[in-house]
């Protein structure tokens, strides 16, 4: 699982993304559209290769810093439509 570059687990009853995610470092696409996720783990730093992340109808409400890191650092590309998102790091601050 290591060497997984794209990861798809959409259209589940997914909650949370578990920290152990971030063995995952060849990464570069994560979609986890229309599950029931509410928050981002800050383990998602570690997914250095990361260039896509389908977050799209779950339930988060935050976006962690680290996020804003990967959209800087990584080009990333990130859809968070149909969330309860509230609150996007400052990526000024980073």
């Amino acid at each position: 699982l290591i060497l997984l570059e794209r990861f798809i687990i959409s259209n589940n009853k997914i909650k949370f993304l578990p920290k152990e995610i971030k063995k995952l470092k060849n990464l570069e696409i994560l979609s986890c559209s229309s599950n029931q996720i509410e928050f981002i783990t800050k383990e998602i730093k570690y997914l250095e290769k990361l260039k896509f992340l389908f977050l799209q109808n779950n339930q988060i409400k935050t976006i962690p810093l680290e996020i804003g890191k990967l959209i800087i650092n990584n080009n990333l590309e990130i859809s968070l439509d149909n969330n309860k998102t509230i609150s996007f790091p400052s990526l000024n601050i980073i």
